[in-house]
């Protein structure tokens, strides 16, 4: 009976999904709606990484602010009704916070989770930004992602050409200065001092090119060396009177099992850094810097944009120290008295005591 019964309900479970599909497919139904023409969404789309001023450091008041928006979901590529944004003043700060508004229509339109970055172009009135000495942009859910000085003054674009004598690859002679403002400054920040292991391995020759009256030991020292590690280095024969082969380099062969003692390599590593350095007027910073072409032998160029305060602006630098910016090549980091007063003051020192290296002769 069992049997019977369970073949029973499977044919009344066919029957009824039959019966659910034939519902679904009449004649006056069709296609479902997913989305209802121009009706606003009740939700806005958000951004991850703004930039504000394509990643300059200062913003001049009277300027127009560019806010550069990448990773920005809007649902589709055709949801975006428009760009807004929230401002707050909060002391010296002024905040800035673009909204996404947007609005569903029956389009068809691409929908990649990311869309194109949006440039956000924003006019604030000198009035709102009296006092104010930074701008802060945040995201959708309020951090802060990118940050701009606020200043008033004028920003100076020059080109400068430094040769750099080939005196700056001598460590003996640093801390080394080209001469004149701006300059380049090459100090020794330290030493250190390094130990290396290896063994003699006995080489034979299979073949002599030429008997010579004496020999001497040649040892093969290799071109790196490498730490925790022990090198095994061939120990060779050489005429030891004349300039003659006394075999060939194909002919030597390296005997493994004939090794000597373990022996210490010593050797030092002297670390220094290359600064560009200038003396600038009182308050003075810079907003940008490039450098192309800097090898030893050569002229370097170098471009720097230096922002110069009016008689209205309250906030100064940032700086190296007072009236001197030093700006570390090559990667453009700016070293700040903020960031250390004493690194400030030994850089500055050291640039005073400095040797000046020889300008390029005149043909």
């Amino acid at each position: 009976m069992r049997p019977k019964i369970l073949h029973a309900l499977v044919r009344l479970a066919l029957l009824a999904a039959l019966a659910s599909v034939s519902a679904c497919t009449q004649s006056e139904d069709g296609p479902l709606d997913i989305s209802v023409e121009d009706v606003e969404l009740v939700r806005y789309g958000y951004y991850l990484r703004p930039l504000l001023d394509s990643g300059k450091s200062i913003h001049l008041v009277q300027d127009t602010l560019y806010l550069y928006m990448d990773s920005m979901w809007t649902y589709s590529n055709c949801a975006l009704k428009r760009v807004t944004y929230d401002d707050d003043k909060v002391d010296s700060t002024y905040y800035i916070k673009p909204i996404f508004h947007l609005q569903q229509t029956s389009e068809d339109c691409p929908s990649p989770f990311y869309r194109p970055s949006y440039a956000l172009k924003i006019f604030i009135d000198e009035a709102k930004l009296e006092g104010v000495s930074r701008i802060i942009a945040k995201s959708t859910n309020d951090s802060v992602f990118d940050t701009i000085a606020v200043r008033r003054g004028n920003i100076s674009r020059d080109t400068f050409e430094i040769y750099v004598d080939s005196i700056f690859n001598n460590k003996d002679s640093l801390p080394l200065r080209t001469k004149g403002s701006p300059s380049l400054l090459k100090v020794l920040d330290s030493i250190t001092p390094l130990e290396f292991y290896w063994r003699p391995m006995k080489s034979k020759c299979r073949m002599k090119i030429t008997d010579c009256d004496s020999l001497v030991t040649d040892t093969l020292f290799p071109k790196e060396w490498t730490l925790g590690d022990t090198l095994l280095v061939p120990v060779r024969l050489a005429c030891a009177d004349s300039d003659e082969t006394y075999c060939m380099s194909s002919y030597w062969e390296n005997d493994s099992s004939s090794l000597g003692d373990v022996r210490i390599h010593r050797d030092t590593v002297w670390n220094t850094s290359v600064y560009l350095t200038e003396s600038v007027p009182a308050c003075a910073t810079y907003d940008r810097y490039e450098m192309k072409n800097m090898l030893v032998g050569y002229t370097g160029t170098f471009i720097r944009e230096l922002f110069s305060p009016d008689s209205s602006e309250t906030s100064c630098g940032p700086l190296t120290r007072n009236r001197w910016m030093a700006i570390r090549v090559p990667g453009g980091k700016m070293v700040l008295d903020n960031d250390s007063l004493v690194v400030a003051d030994s850089l500055y020192k050291a640039w005073k005591k400095a040797k000046v290296a020889p300008r390029k002769a005149k043909k």
